[in-house]
C-alpha cells in the first residue's frame, strides 16, 4: 500500500532549485531565502518519502538514483500548477506571454515571420525575444526564462536540452556593392585570402563550416580574421570596407534584396549551417510555445 505523504510545493521547488543550481547555498540566492531554510526543506522532503534524493559532495550535489525519478516526475507537476493558474488568471488583466531565445540568423529571419503569423494587432501578447550566444541562451532556457531557442546548437554541454532540426541555410560571402571582386574579370575562390574575413568565432558551426571551405578549395589561411557574433556591426562593417562577411543566407537576405550588400559567387558544399530548435528535455512545449513552434516547423518545411 501507498504511503501518505504530506509534500508541499516548497518541497518540490526547492528541490529542483537544488538541482537546477547544483548546490544548496546557491538554491538559496536564487529562492530568496537562507540556506538554513533550504537544508531544512531537503531534510523534511527526505523525511517524508524516507530515501536519499540527493548526494553533497565538495564538487556539488548530483541526485540519487530515486532522486532523479522523483525529479522527472515533480517537473511535470510543477508546469501543470503553473498551467492551471494561468489558466484561470483573468484575462482582462493579463497578457499572454511568449519568451524565445533567437540567434542572430533565427532573430532575423524565421523568427520574425513566425511571429506575424501569430500575432495580429487584436491579439494580446508579450512576446519576449532575447539574443545572444547559444550558451547564454541555453543557460537561460534551463532556469525557465525561456521557452525555447531558434538557431543552431553552438555547444557540447546539452544536458537537459533537446535540439531538433528544422532546416540546413546556406552561408554565403555578403561585401559591399562597391567591392572589387564583384567586377573582377578573373574571379576564382583563391582571390578571398587577399581581403578581411568577417566570420564568428573559432568553435561555431558557422566557423567551422568556412574552415571547411577554404580547406577545400585551396584558400590559404587569412592573416586578418574580424570575429564576432554581432551582425549588426558585421553589416555595417561589410559596407564600409572591403572585408568579405560569411554569414548565413537568411541573415543577410534583406540586405542583399535592399542592395545594400551583395553576394559573390561562392557556392560549396560545406557551406551549410542547420537551423533548430531547442527546448527543455522531458517537457513538452504548451500553449503559445507550442503555436510558435508549429508555425517555425511550418515554415521550415517550405523552404
Amino acid at each position: 500500500m501507498n504511503k501518505r505523504v504530506n509534500i508541499s510545493l516548497r518541497h518540490m521547488r526547492v528541490f529542483s532549485e537544488i538541482l537546477r543550481v547544483g548546490s544548496l547555498a546557491r538554491a538559496a540566492g536564487t529562492l530568496h531565502v537562507t540556506p538554513a531554510a533550504v537544508s531544512k526543506s531537503l531534510r523534511e522532503l527526505e523525511a517524508e518519502i524516507g530515501v536519499r534524493l540527493i548526494d553533497r559532495s565538495r564538487s556539488g550535489v548530483k541526485p540519487t538514483p530515486a532522486g532523479q525519478r522523483f525529479h522527472e516526475h515533480i517537473t511535470e507537476s510543477l508546469l501543470s500548477y503553473d498551467r492551471a493558474v494561468t489558466s484561470v488568471i483573468d484575462d482582462s488583466t493579463s497578457m499572454e506571454r511568449l519568451s524565445i531565445g533567437a540567434l542572430p540568423t533565427a532573430a532575423s529571419s524565421i523568427v520574425p515571420e513566425a511571429l506575424a503569423r501569430m500575432y495580429t494587432t487584436s491579439h494580446r501578447a508579450n512576446v519576449n525575444v532575447v539574443t545572444g550566444n547559444y550558451e547564454d541562451l541555453a543557460s537561460k532556457l534551463r532556469a525557465r526564462e525561456l521557452d525555447l531557442i531558434v538557431g543552431r546548437i553552438t555547444t557540447r554541454d546539452t544536458a537537459g536540452l533537446s535540439f531538433e532540426q528544422l532546416y540546413e541555410e546556406n552561408i554565403v560571402a555578403a561585401v559591399s556593392p562597391r567591392h572589387p571582386l564583384l567586377v573582377c574579370s578573373d574571379w576564382e575562390a583563391a582571390r578571398i585570402a587577399d581581403f578581411p574575413i568577417i566570420a564568428t568565432p573559432n568553435g561555431s558551426s558557422v566557423r567551422q563550416s568556412i574552415e571547411d571551405f577554404f580547406f577545400a578549395s585551396g584558400i590559404r589561411a587569412q592573416s586578418v580574421w574580424v570575429e564576432t557574433l554581432g551582425d549588426g556591426f558585421a553589416r555595417r562593417h561589410t559596407t564600409l570596407t572591403n572585408a568579405i562577411w560569411f554569414a548565413p543566407a537568411g541573415l543577410v537576405a534583406f540586405d542583399v534584396e535592399a542592395k545594400v550588400l551583395a553576394q559573390l559567387p561562392v557556392n560549396h558544399a560545406t557551406l551549410r549551417t542547420v537551423i533548430g530548435l531547442t527546448t527543455r528535455t522531458n517537457e513538452a512545449l504548451t500553449g503559445n510555445a507550442r503555436q510558435f513552434a508549429d508555425e517555425l516547423r511550418d515554415i521550415a518545411s517550405r523552404r
